[in-house]
């Protein structure tokens, strides 16, 4: 069910609501509101209980809220619809910026022939996942997040789009080995970012403050190797900080000729990185775009480069 299915209920659970409906943007006041609860400790929330006490359907209403009605946001463009859950703030906003926060990502995308495989590395909740996907730019794709709470909304947003014979969702991290350690957490909320695998500082030498959870890491060559998935044609690599060991743990993919464009995010001022981009022009890519990654990063040193495969390399 849609948000504006699920705000329709509401009306008819409600019928005294129906006096504010046509005064207000209510989608947008609504997500408003739930912004303001997340941010409330439980004594906050009790206290809005309390204020609406003597309005029974009204604190009704506010407590569906807090016990989690589900809200989802579809976006479009000229062709398609993408549907996305919205438990958090940080989900909202994902949802809103998908076509002007990455355009190069999904222009990248639509490049892919139809029966393509896509490897999504860090898909957190799925914005690429469910882009490609929808507009059935891969026939095989496998997102991989770590992270727990992401890792859910992945698969939710897999099945709100009905992708779920398309895309496997799979909650593990990548690194340059086989590996159980910790995910240190930047933020316990959906949609949130700078997680780091096997290390409580992040790339930017941040010290994170004692969130994490276990978790199994694969290198990509063996994880190939041992499962046998769908031979990856393109891959997205956005996993804050490893991007090094990952591609260490995928020479044998890298240099396989079925492999055609690589998307990774990298900081210019990182000596890792640059050692990145040597070695993938070792093993025959070439750069093709680089961009910024976000709205406001203009003055970042952090690109998403895509590499494509020289066509000099035989297949």
């Amino acid at each position: 069910m849609g948000t504006i299915e699920k705000i329709n209920t509401w009306f008819k659970r409600y019928p005294r609501l129906n006096a504010i409906k046509t005064h207000l943007a209510l989608k947008v006041r609504l997500v408003q509101f739930i912004r303001l609860m997340e941010k409330l400790t439980a004594d906050g929330i009790a206290q809005v209980i309390k204020l609406t006490s003597r309005i029974p359907f009204l604190k009704r209403w506010v407590i569906d809220i807090y016990c989690g009605i589900e809200l989802t946001h579809t976006v479009r463009d000229e062709q398609h619809q993408y549907t996305f859950l919205i438990p958090s703030s940080h989900c909202f906003d994902r949802a809103q910026t998908l076509f002007r926060k990455e355009p190069a990502t999904l222009k990248w995308i639509d490049s892919f022939v139809e029966d393509s495989v896509f490897y999504d590395i860090g898909a957190n909740v799925g914005l690429y996942t469910v882009y490609a996907g929808v507009n059935n730019k891969a026939k095989t794709i496998l997102a991989f997040e770590p992270e727990t709470l992401n890792y859910s909304i992945l698969n939710r947003n897999i099945f709100l789009n009905k992708l779920q014979d398309k895309v496997m969702a799979l909650n593990l991290a990548f690194s340059d080995s086989i590996k159980l350690d910790r995910l240190y957490v930047s933020l316990w909320d959906a949609g949130s970012s700078l997680h780091n695998f096997g290390s409580k500082t992040d790339y930017i030498e941040r010290l994170n403050q004692g969130l994490s959870q276990g978790c199994l890491s694969f290198s990509i060559d063996l994880f190939i190797e041992q499962f046998n998935p769908p031979f990856p044609q393109h891959i997205k690599i956005d996993v804050d900080g490893l991007e090094n060991l990952i591609l260490q743990g995928a020479r044998e993919t890298l240099k396989d000729a079925r492999l055609k464009s690589v998307l990774i995010e990298m900081d210019d001022e990182r000596i890792e990185d640059r050692h990145i981009r040597t070695m993938l022009q070792d093993m025959g890519f070439q750069v093709v775009v680089k961009t910024h990654t976000g709205l406001y990063e203009s003055e970042s040193k952090v690109y998403n480069y895509i590499f494509s495969r020289l066509l000099a390399v035989g297949v």
